[in-house]
């Protein structure tokens, strides 16, 4: 019991009157003011390079977004083709953020929108294919790039590009499209 809970209480203080924020190499930065964007404050850019930056505590704070490549793994998806094959498929993608401001301030969740965003791509291009473009892998790749290049267009609003677009598992499940018939 003792002095645990009097040492975190102390700790979370600390962290929230801390006059410094660090956005990492990795990251860019927004100063926000009383939860919404500062209007450029004394910097000519609204977005903040890595570095150290001074805050006001309960004033003003530093948001940052990571904007280095980060895979995701799409959920699982089942959908018949226009020749009644049905499919299962898993996918995955890598998304970057290209704009901090608009993936932090013009959309609730960034990464979960563009999932979703994603997912209707690959069901829009898929339910319309037939299923010889599974059979290569060069035909694959073009419906990869396909599917890739429409989910960036409709993310890229959100200041999010989708870089690339890969299969984890695909199965043309030939057996129950046979009983169906």
């Amino acid at each position: 019991m003792g002095f645990e809970p009097l040492f975190q209480f102390i700790v979370e203080l600390i962290k929230t009157l801390w006059p410094f924020r660090i956005v990492q190499q990795w990251e860019r930065g927004v100063y926000i003011r009383f939860s919404r964007p500062a209007r450029k404050m004394w910097r000519k850019s609204k977005v903040l390079k890595p570095g150290i930056y001074i805050v006001t505590p309960f004033w003003t704070d530093v948001l940052v977004v990571s904007v280095v490549d980060n895979p995701v793994v799409l959920s699982r998806q089942d959908f018949t083709l226009d020749d009644g094959t049905p499919v299962v498929m898993l996918a995955g993608a890598m998304l970057r953020v290209t704009a901090p401001m608009k993936a932090l301030f013009e959309i609730e969740d960034y990464e979960a929108n563009a999932l979703e965003l994603i997912e209707a791509a690959i069901g829009r291009i898929l339910v319309t294919a037939d299923k010889s473009v599974f059979d290569t892998g060069r035909r694959r790749a073009g419906l990869l790039q396909r599917i890739a290049k429409e989910a960036d267009s409709r993310t890229s609003l959100y200041g999010v590009e989708v870089r690339e677009v890969w299969f984890t598992s695909f199965t043309l499940d030939l057996a129950t499209a046979r009983l169906l018939m």
